[in-house]
């Protein structure tokens, strides 16, 4: 034996007793039950209680209950899902309707600008000119061709006589007169 492996022996036996758990410097090994395929471990049978006829179908109900249950909770929670999937769905759907509303509202606005810049150019007075000496063959005025008009007027005020007066007065009760009958 090697000097260290009598020194771990002393030790062991010194301190732990002659049954120690070292075997020197080296664990027991300890034996591990045998596997056996053919040997099958029986428990002791629970002993069952007779129940009454009563008592089963209180058992059978509340199996079934506990069955239904279940089943409504599966169908509730699938409904649930349903719901929300459909949501989405239709939130999608009309994300996808404004978008679509947008790009078209877009497209009317430039279309829109472009009839205005058109519009624009066309009223321009340079381009009516061209038009009217290009298409139309129209030209300048000449010096005796132009005439002028005297705008400054005078106001004044002329009396109508009696008749005249009386005239419209009855036209516009008759016209009164037909305003009530209708209302």
């Amino acid at each position: 034996m090697a000097r260290g492996d009598s020194y771990a022996k002393r030790y062991s036996q010194t301190y732990y007793g002659k049954n120690s758990y070292y075997d020197g410097n080296a664990v027991r090994k300890t034996e591990l039950p045998v596997y056996a395929p053919n040997v099958r471990i029986k428990s002791k049978p629970s002993p069952h209680k007779k129940l009454t006829k009563a008592q089963a179908a209180q058992k059978r109900r509340a199996k079934i209950r506990a069955r239904l249950s279940a089943i409504f909770s599966i169908v509730l929670l699938m409904m649930a899902a349903f719901f929300v999937l459909y949501r989405g769905v239709l939130i999608t759907e009309s994300t996808n309707q404004i978008e679509k509303k947008e790009k078209e509202l877009s497209n009317l606005i430039a279309s829109n600008q472009k009839l205005q810049m058109e519009i624009g150019h066309a009223l321009d007075l340079k381009t009516v000119e061209e038009a009217a000496t290009e298409r139309l063959g129209m030209r300048q005025p000449e010096k005796y061709q132009t005439v002028y008009v005297n705008l400054d007027q005078v106001d004044h005020v002329e009396k109508i006589s009696g008749q005249e007066i009386e005239e419209e007065n009855k036209l516009a009760a008759f016209f009164n007169e037909a305003k009530e009958y209708l209302d």
